[in-house]
């Protein structure tokens, strides 16, 4: 018994197989670009180095993914670039 409300069709104990499948193949896509993306160099305008992708818990228990540039650390107490994160 399916009842259509506004082009949403609601089926109560129906066959969900299709629905199933379609959620595999756009899982599947969803890694597939996710990989593609891991292959993606982004480099900095400022000294040259590459970006690469932090993840950090803030103190309110936030997750938060920033990209920054490699030489943004501190190397022997100096800060080799002036670039700021980026955030996702």
């Amino acid at each position: 018994m399916a009842s259509r409300i506004q082009g949403i069709t609601v089926e109560i104990g129906g066959d969900t197989t299709k629905l199933q499948n379609a959620l595999k193949g756009v899982n599947g896509q969803i890694r597939s670009t996710q990989s593609q993306l891991s292959d993606v160099k982004i480099v900095c305008g400022n000294c040259g180095s590459t970006y690469s992708r932090v993840k950090y818990t803030t103190r309110a228990g936030t997750a938060i993914t920033k990209w920054r540039c490699g030489s943004c650390n501190k190397t022997n107490g100096h800060k080799i670039c002036s670039n700021r994160y980026v955030t996702d």
